[in-house]
């Protein structure tokens, strides 16, 4: 697996399964030391979470959109 955290804008916000190599990442590092969140856990956890939030934000945008373009029509 590789353990690095991709870029905002590469996190697969777009894609059918969204966020998964930021929530796989995350979650085998919590599970090697449930007791003890190291820098690097807070890190790919931060990184999850922004990723999780990015295709929230999008989504709600594209929903706005769309409605706007439906309402002006």
């Amino acid at each position: 697996m590789n353990n690095t955290v991709r870029a905002d804008e590469d996190c697969g916000c777009n894609s059918d399964d969204p966020c998964t190599s930021e929530y796989l990442q995350a979650y085998e590092c919590y599970l090697k030391s449930p007791n003890k969140i190291t820098k690097e856990c807070a890190e790919k956890i931060t990184a999850m979470k922004e990723c999780y939030a990015k295709r929230e934000s999008n989504r709600r945008w594209s929903v706005k959109n769309l409605l706007r373009y439906l309402l002006n029509k």
